[in-house]
């Protein structure tokens, strides 16, 4: 579960890095 959690924050962060 902490592993899904850290790909889950690693995406947010790229879709958030995209949009800016």
């Amino acid at each position: 579960l902490f592993g899904c959690n850290m790909i889950r924050l690693g995406i947010r962060a790229t879709i958030l890095t995209q949009e800016m």
